[in-house]
């Protein structure tokens, strides 16, 4: 046939070349944007079937099971665990589905890394460890980590913030603090100002570890412990000394 050309007399093909390469599946779905004629009754093949599918049939159809939401677990830590990185051991109680389809509470187990400078509130997800019930996936369960307060320390992003004790005395004639940091060492912190309510010691890169590298900084906050008690002989010279100044 002329399908492929014409002969040009000298053993060649002359016309444009055409083939027809597509069956007839193709040239349906290329058409209507599906190989199934009946994709709008019944969707394509893979995926969702209509809901009305089963009135239309009188078949049941199974479900897909649904994703519940995940079990929230709290994990306290200290500020030293967040600052050197650690990892804790979490227990609790689920549901787990038995073989004749019933549930019973067992003890479960998970390991959590806590990442060196996290921070407060940072989540964990462990895929498929919650609640298991009937015509549901397993749940997750999602460990926040909630750092607890301290009497000393607290925290604001990679800002560490840790409180003196000075006496009235030290706070007027300069001190030297010993701080002691949650990797085991002691920095003395030369306090050669007066400390005045509000007057604060920051310390470069003593802070909490930073995710990029490096650390916060320490910032120092006083408190100032007053004398209970002063004799007349003491007022005297403590305010001969405050109006002379």
């Amino acid at each position: 046939g002329l399908k492929d050309g014409v002969p040009d007399g000298q053993g060649g093909i002359k016309g444009g070349i055409y083939r027809y390469s597509m069956n007839s599946q193709e040239v349906f779905a290329n058409f209507f944007g599906t190989s199934s004629p009946f994709a709008d009754l019944f969707g394509t093949m893979g995926g969702d079937v209509p809901e009305f599918y089963g009135e239309l049939t009188g078949m049941t159809l199974p479900k897909k099971p649904a994703k519940p939401p995940p079990m929230e677990l709290s994990l306290p830590v200290t500020l030293a665990e967040v600052y050197n990185g650690a990892t804790k051991k979490v227990t609790y109680t689920r549901r787990v589905l038995g073989a004749d389809s019933t549930t019973a509470e067992a003890e479960e187990t998970i390991h959590v890394s806590v990442v060196a400078g996290a921070a407060d509130g940072t989540a964990s997800r462990f895929p498929g460890k919650g609640h298991q019930d009937v015509d549901t996936e397993p749940a997750d369960v999602q460990v926040v980590m909630k750092t607890a307060p301290d009497s000393k320390w607290s925290r604001e992003g990679d800002t560490l913030y840790y409180t003196a004790d000075i006496t009235l005395c030290e706070a007027l004639t300069n001190t030297i603090v010993q701080v002691p940091t949650f990797d085991g060492r002691v920095l003395s912190v030369p306090v050669n100002q007066i400390v005045s309510p509000g007057v604060t010691k920051t310390v470069t890169g003593e802070g909490m570890p930073k995710a990029s590298g490096g650390k916060g900084d320490l910032v120092v906050r006083f408190n100032v412990a007053f004398p209970e008690t002063l004799t007349p002989a003491q007022k005297a010279s403590i305010k001969k000394i405050l109006l002379s100044s």
